[in-house]
């Protein structure tokens, strides 16, 4: 109990007259055991939620092994996104996941299914417009038939073009974007999204209820938003409220990550693909002007471009 002096002034039980005759909060409370210190709340519910994180680490380590991440990065350095005639169009491009599952992971180490822990996907956007961008990864039916992405396991590339990976032929062809009647984009589409966009685009088509992982997005080191499965941006070019093309390209580093959490079957014992199948597509549309004609700006080649394009997926093996 607090003491007499305490009491008469309406103190708390742990606030007491010292010696002295000053007063103060005491460091142990009226009642306790000798020689001990009260207990922060706060620090016992930090110190049990590390505890459970080491058990189910551990736990993990002894069901699905070892966490490991794989890397493959895209066979061409810089991809150009341009304007078309007096107005830009919509580009989409893929990447890779289930193709490194059974490639890149599965045909090492021999396993036919793989504890996938989330995906990563990074990439560095200069634009010199305004400049919409959506990424999502999610599982398509095997049914759908998805066009598969070409990879180079020795050297951990994958291809942004159509057929084998090819490095040297991609230097000077034209960009490796599709448009949204490739088959890549239709099988996606089909499996993904329920139908398009008002503007015929698939730039916030409604998606079909389905497993996607959940995640968050950093632009710039900066956490921007968290998504549930496609993570949309929207950036603007400084020192251009028009939305037209500028002669500075803004630079735009980009992360996105999306938590799978779960044991994926990757192949059969013949090799082929099972079950469902990983894949991410993204989406770039520049905001360009419809009035504006590039031939009034010589200097400006391109509306953005893209370098850094790289996949990571962390497993456990």
């Amino acid at each position: 109990m607090a003491s007499w002096y305490g009491r008469k002034r309406g103190y708390s039980s742990g606030y007491s007259r010292r010696k002295g005759g000053r007063r103060g909060y005491s460091r142990y409370g009226s009642r306790r055991f000798a020689g001990k210190k009260r207990t922060s709340t706060t620090s016992s519910r930090m110190s049990m939620r590390k505890l459970r994180e080491q058990v189910q680490s551990l736990a993990l380590v002894q069901q699905h092994g070892q966490a490991r991440k794989v890397t493959f990065n895209a066979s061409l350095a810089e991809v150009k996104v341009p304007a078309f005639g007096q107005s830009a169009q919509s580009y989409y491009f893929g990447a890779p996941v289930s193709e490194i599952l059974l490639h890149g992971i599965c045909a090492r180490v021999g396993k036919q299914s793989v504890f996938v822990t989330g995906v990563v996907l990074e990439l560095d956007i200069y634009h010199a417009a305004r400049m919409d961008f959506f990424a999502v990864c999610v599982p398509v039916c095997g049914s759908v038939g998805l066009p598969t992405i070409a990879l180079d396991t020795e050297i951990g590339q994958f291809s942004l073009l159509d057929g084998p990976l090819d490095a040297k032929k991609g230097v000077n062809c034209e960009p490796p974007l599709w448009n949204r009647t490739h088959p890549f984009i239709n099988g996606m589409a089909a499996g993904v999204f329920s139908e398009n966009a008002r503007d015929g685009t698939l730039f916030n088509a409604p998606m079909r209820p389905t497993s996607t992982g959940k995640g968050e997005v950093m632009v710039n080191g900066k956490a921007k938003s968290r998504h549930t499965g496609r993570a949309s941006l929207s950036f603007g070019a400084k020192g251009d409220a028009n939305g037209l093309v500028s002669d500075n390209f803004v630079r735009e580093s980009v992360r996105v990550w999306w938590s799978i959490n779960k044991s994926l079957p990757v192949c059969n014992a013949a090799g082929g693909y099972l079950g469902d199948r990983y894949s991410i597509l993204c989406g770039l549309r520049p905001q360009v002007d419809p009035d504006l004609s590039l031939s009034e700006k010589p200097t400006v080649k391109k509306v953005a471009y893209f370098q850094g394009l790289r996949v990571m997926v962390h497993v456990r093996v």
